[in-house]
């Protein structure tokens, strides 16, 4: 089913914002907003995994506010 929109704010670990995005990605058709995102707190696993998806060519970023970022998909997983 395609996905005109993604909201990731769940697991904020390493593993498992990979999996909440690995697991929807491929059926994106639109914008994904990524919770916390940069959060020096307790989030670092989400700005980890992030960096690292948008240096793969996967997202790239399109808006920013805070610690709520918006990627453009660039390329299924």
């Amino acid at each position: 089913m395609p996905l005109s929109m993604l909201f990731v704010d769940g697991d904020h670990s390493y593993g498992g914002i990979k999996k909440d995005i690995y697991h929807h990605w491929n059926y994106l058709n639109g914008p994904c907003l990524c919770h916390d995102y940069t959060d020096e707190k307790w989030a670092q696993g989400v700005t980890k995994f992030l960096d690292e998806f948008i240096e793969g060519g996967y997202a790239e970023i399109i808006e920013q506010v805070g610690t709520l970022v918006v990627l453009k998909k660039l390329k299924d997983v």
